[in-house]
């Protein structure tokens, strides 16, 4: 690949200096110009087939560890595992009722929450029984963050060493592009409410749902970058479809899929890296004295690994949280009686 770039090259410059030299009115100068043109369309598939690399596959072994704890200062409803500041080292942000909160690890097992952003003061019109919130990471380093008990959300952004409002938002931000309405007093989103801005695909909406999450990032066998998008139905049904860069449909086992009895909380990554997803989800209804997670492969739903942990499972994602190279699984989970929720990583 690299000797079919050089070799692109050296005959753009070639055909560009004949092109100077021999340019005349008898049409020559037409046929090198549709010269040049063939050569830049070699330059540019050869310069896409180099930045096609096919995943690596790595080694998982699946165990669940707490890694710490934190108060987020209220009732945890979301949750994103991200570099926040740019310093090459993930940061875990919660969203509480009424704040953010950037937490940073110390050690092996010490979670330090180093700032806190309070949400807009406006009251929600409407509050919902049961308190429903969404955090999103954008591509510009922006976090979008709402709660059913404010009547606005907001756009925050990172400034030195802490959060800083950007701008508010009127809706809930489910994705990047993504973003809907929450039912009057209840904790779902409408699904004609719901918008989507931009190109690439759109969520499969069967009516109104609980959860959605976008993943991109992640790479199919060949090479080619895929882009996930989940929703979690009011039947508790997940649906996950699946968008190759170019538009067109990911093969069969990449990342489409169906699965029944799927929680609030789920995460899509590909946790081993062999450019097939799996699909992390908790208990449909938690709450009890545990909650279970079961990692599932986009390819025949097959199960991996599942695994109880001691109280509802509030929150998963998946990061490098250890600077290991590798994403990990992470789980939060909630403490009966108390604001604080522990962490976990399951591999």
């Amino acid at each position: 690949m690299r000797e079919l770039g050089q070799r692109a090259v050296i005959a753009a410059a070639l055909i560009a200096a004949s092109a100077a030299a021999t340019a005349r009115a008898d049409g020559s100068e037409s046929f090198f110009r549709r010269m040049w043109a063939a050569v830049e369309t070699e330059l540019a598939r050869a310069a896409q087939e180099r930045s096609r690399r096919p995943p690596q596959p790595v080694a998982v072994t699946w165990a669940k560890r707490r890694i710490g704890s934190f108060d987020p200062g209220g009732q945890l409803l979301d949750l994103l595992a991200v570099d926040i500041d740019g310093d090459d080292q993930v940061e875990l942000v919660g969203l509480a009722r009424g704040q953010i909160v950037v937490v940073e690890r110390r050690g092996r097992r010490r979670l330090v929450v180093g700032t806190r952003m309070n949400l807009p003061a406006t009251p929600a019109p409407l509050r919902s029984r049961e308190p429903v919130g969404t955090l999103v990471a954008t591509a510009t380093g922006e976090i979008l963050a709402r709660t059913s008990d404010h009547g606005e959300g907001v756009a925050a952004a990172w400034a030195g060493d802490h959060l800083v409002e950007r701008r508010r938002l009127a809706r809930f931000a489910l994705c990047e592009r993504f973003e809907a309405d929450l039912a009057a007093g209840r904790n779902w989103f409408v699904a004609t409410s719901a918008a989507w801005s931009g190109e690439g695909q759109a969520p499969v909406l069967a009516g109104d749902f609980y959860a959605a999450r976008c993943t991109g990032g992640l790479v199919a066998p060949d090479g080619m970058p895929i882009d996930l998008v989940g929703v979690v139905d009011l039947a508790d049904k997940l649906r996950v479809r699946c968008r190759r860069a170019d538009g067109t449909a990911c093969a069969p086992g990449v990342g489409d899929a169906e699965v029944d009895g799927v929680g609030y909380a789920f995460e899509l990554s590909d946790i081993d890296n062999d450019g097939r997803a799996e699909l992390i989800t908790a208990s449909a209804q938690p709450g009890g004295a545990t909650d279970r997670v079961i990692v599932r492969t986009g390819d025949g739903l097959r199960s991996v690994f599942e695994v109880n942990l001691p109280g509802p499972v509030l929150a998963l994602a998946a990061a490098d949280i250890d600077r290991d190279g590798a994403r990990e699984v992470i789980a939060v989970v909630g403490i009966r009686g108390a604001t604080r929720v522990d962490v976990w990583t399951l591999n």
